[in-house]
């Protein structure tokens, strides 16, 4: 931590930088060499997942599992129709739609149905989507059970209070800071990721998902909230398992398994997101002022307030995910995930548009997670 940082921002009252020995095992965390080894980390999680698991593991996986690699074809070259799409992609007003009928003397269908057509060929393939798909389970499985390794075993795993009671002359252990490092520089990668995709329904509010996590990071590091962090990452990856195999079945076109998938994320996502985060996670940074005979001062309140917009990001997910539940019992269709729905344009003039349905991580909230599925640490 770099001791210019304002005292009364990141220290609680009558702590001075001086009052905290920078050499180990009381040091706060580095930011600068924290962030520097997430970035790395980011670039081999992208470069492997290109170079590495898309290519030789993911999509032969896919192709074997008889998931579509259909890709739309592209509308014939047309200027105004071009400029038209820019603005409005597929969903003109109606009085552009009428201008641009006007200008080209086509029929408003043939307008609508170009527009539509460049749409979809710039959606991804169902290949794309499960390889997508596919790296997030990898990540999240791995992440999983390296936290259950790492976490659990550490003696202020489920009572953080006792650890808070030392705040702020604690410190995290090589293993614990190394699994935060390699957890961050993910959330990089896949932000990078997000930004060069087609945007979905939820692309902001899981960019403000993911933005929150980035902002807790920096937060939690710079505060040395290190139990409540260590608590969100045990707590946070594990509702997405599911629900990323949900999403790799109904790639295959097994409805039944990706359904039972999404009834088991439901669960864990209750469980995880709106029980432990806030209990584990919100609860004891709420505790430390009372804990260590101080009062709240504004760094540890804006962590607050960040760990707070989360769990409302988690709440609003939740209500659309019990929506689209019963949807599913009343309607006999497939559950969405509407963090990361897309569009799906007509095929044709005649076609009654079918949301395919699909299930994505938070991240986002969350990813994210949420994604987002932010998404305790202080972060979802």
């Amino acid at each position: 931590m770099d001791r210019t940082w304002s005292e009364w921002m990141w220290l609680p009252r009558r702590l001075r930088w001086i009052d905290i020995p920078l050499e180990d095992p009381l040091c706060f965390p580095d930011l600068f060499e924290f962030f520097m080894w997430a970035s790395i980390f980011g670039v081999v999680y992208y470069s492997f997942k290109k170079i590495v698991f898309f290519p030789y593991i993911s999509t032969p996986i896919a192709m074997r599992a008889g998931v579509e690699a259909k890709v739309k074809p592209h509308p014939p070259d047309n200027t105004e129709l071009e400029a038209l799409y820019s603005v409005s992609k597929n969903k003109p007003t109606a009085e552009m739609l009428a201008a641009a009928v006007i200008s080209l003397g086509w029929p408003e269908r043939k307008v609508q149905r170009w527009l539509r057509q460049k749409y979809a060929s710039q959606q991804k393939s169902n290949i794309d989507k499960f390889n997508e798909s596919a790296f997030m389970l990898f990540f999240y499985t791995s992440f999983t059970i390296a936290g259950a390794l790492i976490i659990i075993p550490k003696p202020f795993f489920g009572s953080p209070e006792t650890f808070l009671r030392e705040h702020p002359f604690v410190s995290a252990t090589s293993d614990v800071w190394w699994y935060w490092v390699a957890n961050c520089g993910y959330y990089l990668s896949h932000t990078y990721s997000y930004f060069t995709q087609p945007k979905v329904n939820e692309f902001y509010r899981t960019l403000c998902h993911h933005s929150m996590v980035f902002l807790l990071y920096v937060f939690s590091l710079s505060l040395n909230l290190v139990a409540p962090l260590c608590h969100g990452l045990i707590t946070h990856e594990v509702s997405d398992i599911p629900l990323l195999l949900g999403k790799l079945f109904l790639y295959t076109k097994n409805t039944k398994c990706s359904d039972a998938c999404v009834f088991v994320f439901a669960v864990l996502w209750v469980v995880s997101r709106l029980i432990l985060y806030p209990v584990l996670g919100i609860w004891p940074v709420f505790q430390i002022p009372y804990l260590i005979d101080s009062e709240y001062w504004p760094g540890l309140v804006l962590c607050l307030v960040y760990t707070i917009v989360l769990l409302v990001l988690h709440l609003i997910w939740t209500y659309e995910l019990a929506s689209a539940i019963r949807k599913k019992f009343q309607t006999k269709t497939h559950v969405v995930d509407y963090r990361s729905s897309e569009d799906e344009p007509f095929d044709n003039d005649e076609e009654i548009v079918h949301k395919q349905t699909h299930f994505s991580s938070f991240s986002n909230f969350e990813n994210t997670h949420r994604r987002t599925a932010v998404e305790g640490r202080s972060i979802s």
